[in-house]
């Protein structure tokens, strides 16, 4: 060859490969630091690696594992052929490349054998792979000592084994130095079968080309792979849990929540609009614009959703900041009553369950004090009959500060015409239904007073108390359950904290029972039956007064004006441990704003009355079945 021309070649040849250093400089570099990471976390064990990456790497482990044992098993039985082959041969004409392979398949069984049926540790994966290289190595050996005819067959199955290991094993340094000895040895095999006639350049291309491509970027492309799998798919299990306590905790700060699609269609169960609106109705696929009640609070509704609509059609992923939008929106109910709630709006993200529609997340707090109750209101201008039937004295005690009161506010009150109450409740349904009550009350004053009570006994606890009633609830309902299954006698009734419940019919009103026990004295016929519990409340009064303090020098009892103590409330943050005022005023009513988060003593609106013998009581009758507490 002439000198100009090695230099053209040279030239180009030079030329190509720096035009594709630059091309593959940036994946060659990944490679390898994700050779070196993975080595040194195979070194070093995971000492050094986040919580996250160990997760991911315990996860790839029993993933690498169960394929690893889930191939040996379906590979036995092919292995098991092989060896009836190879003993054929060996007693036909024995040599040490039939009895090589004969001792290598046998290693494969008593491998099998060993590992079938035990709990392996995830370290062993390199141990095995170090394992079955050396049997393929020894494989290779032994087929360059056979004979011509028979080196092809026996050449690609061991090409098929090394290849199969890149598979089924991790992927790390060790893969490269196993690539390396076997390109040696198909060299060395090669040349004792065919001579060095069959050694050529295209031959040492054929096996740096299948080393590097398929025994190496393979296996590490894969390991790459499963881990971004495990990876994502541990960030989508972390996001549903996030999403499914975030729901759970919606329902105990606000009446329910809905999720709709893009349609503003509700998907899945809605049991909050259900119980909103006292109606039997599945209202899964309708749409929440349907219920809203009269077309100009429908359109205010769309305007509120409108910056919502927008962004969904120009597929803004944008994340939500800030604090959620609301609006208040009247519902109306299949009764015909309307039901006033103040409606959050939140966009998820896009592709939730895999769909390219964008999901909405409403939350739902109703309004009590707007809710219309015409028919429950003796007041009303529209049945004068009802003005005539009551006493001055009751429609004064129908006037409720609570009318003109804000939402944010709340009360607590106390009656002292109320002795005892007992309900039963069937544990059985979703929120305890009431299916027998009994209430005695005891006249201390002239002067009559109207309650009405409630259907459950969600609807008589404080959304944030009812997370802890019915944890206690459900579990010792589940020691009845376990007692009367074993036969037992009843379990002993237990003691509860204090507790305040709303008032039946008083939706900002609440009563302070400071002594509680729970019990179930019923003996159950069958295991189908409804566990039924005893929740009996006492002593309303608070303790007795504690004597006024006066500064030195200083008459603070003289220097507040009389009318003004009767008046003074004070509150502490441990119900329970209220204090009493110095002079007791005439029974009634306290508003306090709900983000004091103070409780009032019930028996600051008792009237100046000695104490009834064996202090006043409440007793609820609860059926406790697990499944329908919430």
């Amino acid at each position: 060859m002439d000198t100009w021309r090695f230099l053209v070649l040279a030239s180009a040849a030079a030329a190509v490969l720096v035009w594709h250093w630059h091309l593959t400089q940036a994946d060659f570099k990944t490679w390898i630091r994700h050779l070196t990471r993975t080595t040194r976390a195979w070194w070093k064990g995971d000492a050094d690696l986040s919580p996250m990456a160990m997760r991911v790497e315990e996860e790839l482990c029993r993933v690498r594992l169960s394929m690893f044992l889930t191939f040996l098993r379906l590979f036995i039985r092919p292995v098991m052929v092989l060896m009836l082959v190879s003993v054929v041969e060996l007693v036909r004409e024995p040599s040490f490349c039939c009895g090589g392979w004969l001792f290598t398949l046998s290693l494969i069984v008593v491998c099998y054998g060993v590992v079938v049926n035990n709990q392996l540790p995830c370290k062993s994966l390199h141990s095995f792979h170090a394992f079955f290289s050396i049997i393929n190595m020894v494989a290779t050996i032994s087929s360059g000592c056979g004979s011509k005819d028979d080196f092809l067959g026996r050449f690609g199955m061991v090409i098929g084994a090394q290849v199969l290991h890149g598979i089924l094993f991790p992927a790390g340094a060790m893969t490269v130095v196993y690539s390396v000895l076997h390109t040696v040895l198909y060299i060395w095999a090669t040349a004792q079968v065919h001579g060095k006639s069959g050694l050529n350049l295209w031959l040492l291309v054929f096996h740096i080309a299948f080393q590097t491509l398929v025994c190496n970027v393979v296996p590490f492309l894969l390991e790459f792979t499963l881990r971004e799998c495990i990876s994502a798919s541990f960030q989508s299990k972390d996001s549903d849990s996030l999403i499914s306590g975030f729901r759970q905790m919606l329902k105990g700060i606000c009446d329910g929540e809905l999720l709709v699609d893009s349609k503003f269609r509700i998907s899945g169960s809605a049991p909050c609009l259900q119980r909103l609106l006292a109606s039997k109705e599945e209202f899964a696929g309708r749409s929440f614009r349907e219920l809203i009640d009269g077309k100009e609070a429908q359109e205010k509704f769309d305007g509120f959703l409108l910056p919502a609509v927008q962004e969904d059609d120009m597929k803004d992923d944008r994340s939500n900041e800030g604090a959620p939008r609301c609006l208040r929106v009247p519902l109306k109910a299949p009764s015909g009553q309307v039901v006033p709630v103040d409606v959050f709006h939140v966009t998820l993200p896009r592709f939730l369950y895999g769909e390219k529609a964008t999901y909405h997340l409403l939350a739902l707090t109703e309004d009590v004090d707007s809710r219309m109750q015409l028919e429950a209101d003796p007041t009303s201008p529209n049945d004068p009959a009802s003005l005539e039937a009551l006493p001055n004295s009751l429609l004064a005690s129908r006037h409720s500060p609570a009318a003109s009161a804000s939402s944010t506010e709340t009360q607590l009150e106390c009656y002292d015409e109320l002795a005892e109450m007992t309900l039963l409740l069937n544990a059985s349904t979703e929120l305890l239904d009431i299916e027998e009550a009994h209430l005695r009350f005891v006249r201390h004053g002239n002067e009559p007073e109207v309650r009405m009570g409630m259907p459950t006994l969600k609807r008589f606890a404080r959304p944030l108390d009812w997370a802890g009633i019915d944890g206690t609830l459900r579990r010792y309902a589940r020691q009845v359950r376990k007692a009367s299954a074993r036969g037992q006698e009843a379990v002993e009734k237990k003691a509860l904290p204090p507790l305040v419940l709303r008032l039946p019919g008083e939706t900002r009103k609440h009563l302070l029972a400071r002594s509680l026990t729970i019990s179930s004295p019923f003996e159950r016929k069958g295991s189908q039956e409804p566990i039924y519990l005893y929740l009996h409340m006492m002593d309303f009064q608070g303790p007795a007064r504690p004597t006024l303090r006066s500064l030195e020098g200083l008459d603070e009892a003289a220097a507040v004006a009389p009318e003004e103590r009767a008046q003074s409330v004070q509150t502490e943050h441990n119900i329970g441990e209220a204090r009493r005022p110095s002079h007791l005023p005439a029974a009634g009513t306290v508003h306090r704003r709900r983000s004091e988060k103070k409780s009032v003593d019930a028996s600051m609106f008792l009237k100046a009355s000695p104490r009834i013998g064996g202090g006043k009581t409440l007793t609820y009758l609860v059926s406790a079945s697990l499944a329908d507490l919430v």
